[in-house]
């Protein structure tokens, strides 16, 4: 299945619509969009690194429960917001600074039963267009390195976190060996 979809994978500014060229992928190789999981749509829509091993990985440390109200800072086409919503039943916004990813992420939940789970935004993750206390957990994988100003961003999450809330960051670092 990697082979099928990495086609359209690989190179996410060649393809205007991500979500039509997935989808075509897979309706051309005959998988129904009801046999659509996060693992067949991972080599597509987990645009990180790591892919979907790395983001179960994560996840796996969380504390992610189906009353959960998750924010996924940076969600390019909502690949780890849909596994959330998939594997923990739990509601998920998302948040990208590109329109074009948020025009993918948003036409898939429908396709495959998640449309009342996930939902996407256009927005700066520094300046995010939410209410304060408005989540029980922020999620930003490979994001932060991204962000100039970050205190301005730290300062956000905090402020849309409900006390006690938890907040999963990951991002890519170098080391001695350059």
């Amino acid at each position: 299945m990697y082979k099928l979809i990495s086609a359209i994978g690989d190179d996410y500014n060649a393809v205007t619509d991500i979500a039509a060229g997935t989808t075509g992928t897979l309706e051309n190789a005959g998988i129904r969009p009801e046999d659509w999981t996060p693992a067949i749509l991972a080599p597509a829509d987990q645009i990180h690194g790591g892919g979907l091993t790395q983001k179960c990985l994560h996840a796996e440390l969380t504390t992610t429960r189906p009353d959960t109200h998750l924010i996924d800072i940076g969600c390019g086409i909502g690949g780890p917001a849909r596994y959330f919503a998939t594997e923990f039943g739990c509601r998920v916004m998302g948040i990208d600074l590109t329109p074009e990813y948020i025009d993918s992420a948003r036409k898939l939940p429908e396709m495959i039963g998640l449309s009342e789970r996930v939902s996407f935004d256009v927005g700066d993750a520094a300046d995010l267009p939410y209410d304060d206390e408005a989540f029980d957990m922020a999620w930003a994988l490979n994001v932060t390195m991204n962000i100039e100003d970050r205190e301005k961003f730290y300062t956000g999450v905090h402020r849309v976190l409900k006390p006690g809330a938890s907040f999963g960051i990951s991002e890519l670092g170098r080391g001695r060996g350059g």
